[in-house]
């Protein structure tokens, strides 16, 4: 059975492409930090990643607000960490 895997902010997909300073995209509740999680092949996070999830992370609704000017900082670091997934699994 699969489970989530807690990520530090050291993981290499927060940094294959882009240098993403996760401490920059608040939380969507002020009290929980956000966190992200991911499945990897056989629980080992030594294989290959399944998926990640961005728990409490508003990184979607920030890149949806960024031609609004609203929140223009968390916006354009929400970016990042989108880049670097597209880019870690197309890595080897």
């Amino acid at each position: 059975m699969a489970r989530p895997i807690r990520l530090s902010s050291d993981h290499p997909i927060f940094n294959c492409f882009f240098n993403s300073d996760l401490s920059k995209i608040p939380s969507k509740m002020r009290r929980v930090p956000a966190e992200y999680l991911a499945f990897f092949e056989d629980n080992d996070p030594k294989n290959r990643m399944l998926a990640v999830i961005d728990n409490y992370a508003d990184i979607g609704e920030f890149i949806e607000w960024s031609d609004e000017g609203f929140d223009v900082v968390p916006a354009n670091e929400s970016y990042k960490p989108w880049v670097n997934y597209f880019v870690y699994v197309l890595t080897p």
